[in-house]
């Protein structure tokens, strides 16, 4: 039996960088599958170490925040420019906690509004948007669809849950009453002609909406839903440097800010030819602007400057007070007047309970405190003996020990997949699959392929066929050094029956949806392989090394949730978990529906990653630093035992290689081992 441990799951893309913990190997006692009782608390038949940093990256490539909206005090939501939602649900703390997830591997997201908790939408500079009702949830909680050709949407408003505005950089404003109902629930209108260049949209209501161009005119909207007729389009006074971003606390209100450090003010921008108002009060210039009242607006500038005003709908006087250094901040949100979130450049968010308090009412903190797209967090491990363990990062990096249990000075660093070809990112490693023969087989975010037969030999030992598969890899199993089967992006699945071959031949066996993704495979042997997606299938072969007709069965198995990985110890045992705190199970996984039973183990966390030795131990790990342990995994809730080994942290990957060792790995660069009592 080969162990593939994290079955591919994109946890690795949700956060940003490492920290040195002091790493202890603890042993305790294994509890037989006997002596479970579902009325009492079940203890874990496996002890964990505390979490050793193994994986330390190089972090010079981080995104750059672009993003924030904060609905409430109690949310915050950010976005950067390699397609990473950030949320944090207690934004004015001291120590404000962020949490981060990939929701558009391919996008540079520009623009984020949220209306409430239960809605947020963003925008992309290729023309999409993501949505979700559930902003805090895991990235299948985000949904992405296009809209605008090949137009960024540089802007987005959402007074409500019934209704969001967007805005291109070619004239189009697009609505919708249903912002979550897909691609044909938004309407475009042509407003301003085909020049118009729009860089903010602000609307306080449902009834007004105002549309900023870059070059200085204004599209305001009693009725924003009501297509072109329904707006009005007015010229503000000439500003030097073009309208940058805007903000309407009121109908009676707009404030929008400038590239020569002008605030443009407006009480009445809804007439037919409002009055604006042009002051300059930054030297500096490149601001952005948000008022959360019409007694209180903060604007942020390119040189680290929070300036303030409780007067902007006159000549009073703003406050500049430095908050960040040098930093260039490019974003801020008010969500009342004692709550204000910015962004800087680097990773850093600032929040302030008291804005007009001076410097010293605003905490800086770093939401990218581990690697995310480009950096060094552990996406996945394959331990396949007790002498070998394989983890792969965000850093193009292989990590391997020949002793896991030995600590962290154990582990070597090997970088394997550096530069990608027209990127100066280094390649994101989403999969690791070895099996006890030595041979590893690895694939990345850009459809590459990574194999050596000697893991723990240096970066010289691995050899790349690029662009092998025809997408991200998000699985790979490999049942022997004769078939491994690799599962990506639009459910394609790919198989090579000479993996070790330099370069090995891989064919796409499984022609998927465009809707759904593979996130794992497991493959016991070469007469098995099971695969799930994100829409809840399971997607087997009992021939899958056969690729001149090749035949994939799909079975719906968790309708509504995302299979998240699959550990299969046999061709008549799986297990698979879900973003919903789900098991499920099946001594028949190439049955039908009927042959799969789910059970809640974990709330509603998520569950990250699953490995299963034998049919008598499957571990399971989730994003809140649980381990879920069950000696009897088919044998419902009660049978899985649930223990806090890391934290809060979001745990990426497992990998057991016997029923006396495990390996997880955090996304915090960090490593963990269990074993049982001695």
């Amino acid at each position: 039996m080969v162990n593939e441990g994290v079955g591919g799951k994109r946890a690795g893309r949700w956060w940003t960088l490492t920290t040195a913990v002091v790493f202890g190997l603890l042993a305790l006692g294994v509890l037989s599958s006997a002596s479970t009782a579902a009325a009492a608390p079940l203890a874990s038949p496996l002890q964990w170490s505390p979490p050793a940093a193994f994986d330390f990256g190089d972090h010079t490539n981080p995104g750059q925040p672009m993003a924030v909206s904060c609905p409430s005090n109690s949310l915050c939501v950010a976005a950067d420019n390699l397609g990473n939602i950030f949320t944090s649900t207690n934004p004015g703390a001291a120590a404000p906690k962020w949490k981060a997830r990939n929701v558009d591997v391919d996008g540079f997201i520009e623009r984020v509004a949220c209306a409430s908790a239960s809605l947020c939408v963003a925008g992309d500079s290729r023309g999409d948007l993501i949505t979700s009702t559930n902003p805090t949830g895991g990235p299948s909680a985000w949904k992405l669809v296009h809209i605008d050709g090949r137009e960024a949407v540089g802007t987005l408003a959402c007074p409500s849950t019934s209704l969001c505005v967007a805005a291109d950089d070619e004239g189009t404003i697009f609505t919708s009453t249903n912002p979550t109902g897909g691609a044909s629930a938004w309407h475009p209108a042509q407003v301003g002609g085909s020049g118009a260049f729009y860089f903010a949209v602000s609307c306080p209501s449902t009834t007004f909406c105002a549309a900023f161009d870059y070059y200085g005119t204004v599209a305001t909207s009693t009725n924003p839903a009501g297509g072109a007729a329904a707006w009005t389009v007015s010229s503000m006074p000439a500003v030097a440097q073009g309208i940058l971003s805007a903000s309407c606390p009121a109908t009676s209100l707009c404030v929008a800010t400038d590239g020569n450090g002008d605030v443009v003010t407006s009480t009445n921008p809804g007439a037919k030819k409002p009055t604006w108002m042009v002051k300059n009060v930054d030297p500096d210039g490149w601001m952005q602007v948000s008022c959360p009242s019409r007694s209180l607006c903060v604007a942020v500038d390119s040189v680290g400057n929070a300036l303030t005003s409780t007067h902007p709908t006159g000549a009073g006087p703003w406050s500049i007070n430095d908050i960040a250094g040098s930093d260039f901040l490019n974003g801020v949100s008010c969500a009342s007047t004692s709550l204000c979130v910015a962004l800087d450049s680097f990773g850093g968010a600032l929040g302030s309970t008291n804005p007009t308090g001076g410097a010293t009412a605003w905490t800086q903190t770093a939401y990218y405190t581990q690697p995310i797209y480009g950096s060094g967090i552990p996406a996945g491990v394959s331990c396949p003996s007790v002498a070998l363990c394989v983890a792969v990062d965000g850093y193009g990096t292989a990590v391997t020990s020949t002793n896991p249990a030995g600590g962290a000075s154990t582990w070597t660093q090997a970088g394997i997949d550096t530069v990608e070809p027209g990127f100066t990112i280094n390649s994101l490693l989403d999969s690791v699959s070895c099996t006890t023969t030595g041979l590893c087989v690895v694939g990345d975010a850009f459809g590459n392929v990574l194999t050596s037969t000697n893991p723990a030999g240096g970066a010289s030992t691995w050899a790349s066929t690029p662009a092998a598969l025809s997408t991200e890899i998000n699985g790979v199993s490999c049942a022997s050094d004769e078939l491994c089967v690799a599962v990506g992006r639009f459910s394609r699945g790919f198989v090579s029956t000479d993996p070790t071959d330099n370069p090995p031949t891989w064919t796409q066996a499984i022609n998927g949806n465009l809707r759904t993704n593979f996130s794992g495979v497991s493959c016991p042997d070469a007469s098995f392989c099971a695969a799930v997606d994100n829409a809840g299938d399971v997607v087997t072969s009992t021939d899958p090394g056969n690729t001149d007709t090749p035949a994939w069965t799909v079975t719906s198995v968790d309708s509504g949730n995302s299979l998240t990985a699959i550990s299969c110890p046999s061709d008549s045992f799986c297990v698979a978990p879900d973003n919903n705190g789900n098991v499920l199970t099946s001594t028949d996984p190439a049955g039908d529906a009927t042959a799969w039973t789910a059970s809640n183990v974990d709330g509603t966390n998520e569950l990250t990653a699953v490995s299963c030795p034998s049919t008598g131990l499957c571990v399971a790990t989730d994003d809140h630093g649980n381990v879920l342990v069950s000696t009897n995994p088919t044998g419902g809730s009660a049978s899985w035992a649930t223990t806090n080994v890391d934290g809060g942290n979001i745990l990426s990957g497992v990998s057991c290689p016997t029923t006396g060792m495990c390996v997880a790995v955090d996304l915090n660069g960090n490593e963990l081992v269990a074993s049982p009592a001695s």
